[in-house]
């Protein structure tokens, strides 16, 4: 029975999650505090970050994971500006993203789609050193100020929906034990407990 009301608990907030992909915005903030256009704008692009999430029941925990990216924007830090070393003509810089993997996903954004293989491999590459120069901001979704906000207030109120269920009713738990059943992590955080 604990199993089902976990299952329903977990397709709820991997809605959630997914709605928050599409349709959440965020602000893009330069080295000196101001912003950068477009700002704000939504996470969603190509919509691998979204088909990404699932979420699964082990023992009495509900596992929501996704991208690794997605993880970092979502429920992590965002990611740290790197150093830049500038040696003659190279640039060279601690901690760039992989080319390849933006190349892969700027071939799936429809505003990127006619592009030649040279425009796609200079834009992936400007785009990767941008990133490891400025970082990126977490969405603040799953922060500990947010989360205590928004993101508590839904998880209370799916799980109440649904503890109040007649088939429900006689397990005996309340709103905190299910909320504290519920793990957020990153596909390679995952990897590392099925290991």
């Amino acid at each position: 029975m604990i199993e089902n009301l976990l299952n329903e608990v977990g397709v709820e907030l991997e809605k959630w999650v997914k709605d928050r992909i599409r349709n959440k915005k965020f602000n893009r903030f330069n080295k000196i505090g101001g912003t950068i256009p477009p700002t704000p704008r939504k996470i969603y692009g190509s919509g691998n970050l979204e088909r990404s999430v699932e979420v699964r029941i082990d023992g009495e925990d509900i596992l929501i994971s996704m991208n690794d990216y997605g993880a970092d924007i979502l429920f992590g830090e965002g990611r740290r500006a790197q150093p830049v070393y500038k040696t003659g003509e190279k640039i060279d810089i601690v901690g760039i993203p992989p080319v390849n993997k933006i190349r892969d996903w700027m071939r799936t954004v429809p505003t990127f789609s006619g592009l030649t293989q040279k425009t796609f491999n200079g834009i992936s590459f400007a785009i990767a050193i941008n990133i490891a120069k400025r970082g990126f901001a977490a969405l603040d979704l799953f922060t500990e100020d947010n989360f205590e906000d928004e993101t508590f207030q839904v998880f209370e109120e799916v799980v109440e929906r649904i503890l109040q269920k007649e088939e429900y009713q006689d397990l005996g738990l309340d709103i905190d034990e299910v909320i504290d059943k519920i793990v957020l992590l990153s596909n390679n955080s995952l990897e590392i407990i099925y290991d």
